[in-house]
C-alpha cells in the first residue's frame, strides 16, 4: 500500500471521505541545533519549513502539520489535491 493509500484508509475509518489541501505556507529558516542535528547539517544551512493545513468536504480542518526539509536537498512540487 501506498502512503497516501493509507491515509484515504484511516480517514475513512473515522468518516472523512473527502479531503483537500487548504493551504500550504513554505519559508526558510536557520535550524536549531538539535534539528540541524538531525538532519547531518551545520546550523548554518537554511530548513524549508512546509505548513499545511487539510480541510474536509464541509470545510473542516481535520489535519495540520509542519515538515521541515534540508533546504538544499529538496524540490516541492504544489498541485490542487483532493482524495
Amino acid at each position: 500500500m501506498s502512503l497516501k493509500s493509507d491515509r484515504l484508509l484511516a480517514l475513512k475509518a473515522f468518516g472523512i471521505h473527502q479531503c483537500q489541501r487548504k493551504s500550504s505556507r513554505i519559508s526558510a529558516r536557520l535550524p536549531e541545533s538539535g534539528q540541524a542535528q538531525l538532519l547531518s547539517q551545520t546550523k548554518f544551512q537554511p530548513l524549508l519549513c512546509v505548513e499545511s493545513v487539510y480541510s474536509d468536504a464541509d470545510s473542516q480542518i481535520i489535519e495540520y502539520g509542519i515538515t521541515h526539509f534540508t533546504g538544499d536537498a529538496v524540490q516541492i512540487y504544489l498541485e490542487a489535491e483532493t482524495f
